[in-house]
């Protein structure tokens, strides 16, 4: 007790953070939808929130745990908060993207319902589905990557490649070494 009477103590008189209460106040609930690998995404989405103050902008990350991943979703209440409100570990592993999941969609249908979602910003489809772009509110896509059009995350495949034709998507599926991430 004298422990957390201490720290109580100590969080008054330093100050106690906000605590982030999506769908609580009258701003309105966006849900960005992007995998978590760190490096620009990561900084694109939290420059984004932090300059939109009038919004609530939760984040439903995809994780990669171990070399095949794609087992865990979370959300976060804010860009910037380090601690999930939310996490999910599902029974059927999305390792680059799926057409669909009735796990992953209700997963996401609670999402949206829960916390008032208005809008999705779909940044990334890696470790998602396509659910994320099929549902029945305002969604727009940022398109920071040629995923999941060119398996490689960006059109490299001996050289920057300069055309995309059916016979150079078949022998970059079957011999480029950047595929190997998918």
């Amino acid at each position: 007790l004298g422990g957390l009477r201490r720290s109580v103590a100590a969080a008054i008189q330093e100050g106690i953070s906000d605590v982030s209460v999506p769908g609580l106040d009258s701003r309105p609930v966006q849900l960005h939808v992007m995998h978590f690998w760190g490096g620009g995404l990561d900084k694109w989405v939290r420059d984004f929130g932090r300059a939109d103050p009038s919004r609530i902008n939760l984040v439903f990350s995809s994780f990669r745990i171990g070399e095949t991943g794609g087992q865990r979703l979370v959300l976060y209440s804010d860009p910037v908060d380090p601690n999930p409100i939310r996490v999910w570990d599902i029974a059927q592993p999305i390792r680059s993207t799926l057409s669909s999941s009735i796990e992953y969609r209700q997963i996401l249908q609670q999402i949206i319902r829960e916390f008032e979602v208005e809008a999705i910003i779909v940044s990334s489809l890696i470790g998602h589905t396509l659910d994320a772009v099929s549902q029945a509110i305002k969604t727009i896509v940022v398109c920071h990557d040629f995923y999941p059009v060119c398996q490689a995350i960006n059109p490299q495949f001996g050289k920057t490649c300069e055309r995309c034709t059916l016979e150079d998507l078949r022998l970059c599926a079957e011999s480029n070494p950047l595929n190997s991430i998918f």
